[in-house]
């Protein structure tokens, strides 16, 4: 129980924290005006939810070490599971965001459209890791 208890107020702080963060830099972004001053800004949007995503990674990864340790070792894998989901996630993400990036191949969207790419999917994927941790 009191896993579920923590992996809630993780996620309740992980979305106040990442949304603060994000409207604070959505707002900085909005007003930049060359390709390389957007990019820059959406890098440390990216910085940030990278830095939650790992915190929310670090969180589902203890859950799923306490429901491991509560099962006999012939049914233990839930953290096996979850670096594999992982592991695949990143595939996916890297995958996604390098074709997003072929509707501006050549021009100067091109990095932009990458970086907005890899911000939007680490933050579902946070979201995700998020209820995980809280879920079980």
């Amino acid at each position: 129980m009191r896993h579920i208890y923590f992996g809630l107020s993780l996620s309740i702080a992980l979305g106040i924290l990442g949304a603060g963060q994000a409207t604070a830099q959505s707002a900085k972004c909005d007003l930049a005006q060359t390709t390389a001053s957007m990019v820059a800004c959406l890098d440390k949007q990216y910085v940030a939810a990278d830095a939650v995503l790992n915190a929310a990674y670090k969180s589902a990864m203890a859950q799923m070490k306490s429901i491991d340790e509560s099962l006999p070792k012939s049914e233990r894998g839930a953290q096996d599971a979850l670096r594999g989901a992982q592991r695949a996630w990143i595939t996916m993400r890297d995958g996604t965001c390098a074709a997003a990036g072929f509707n501006w191949v050549g021009g100067s969207g091109q990095g932009i459209a990458i970086m907005s790419c890899m911000l939007a999917e680490t933050q579902a994927r946070s979201a995700v890791l998020a209820e995980l941790a809280a879920t079980y």
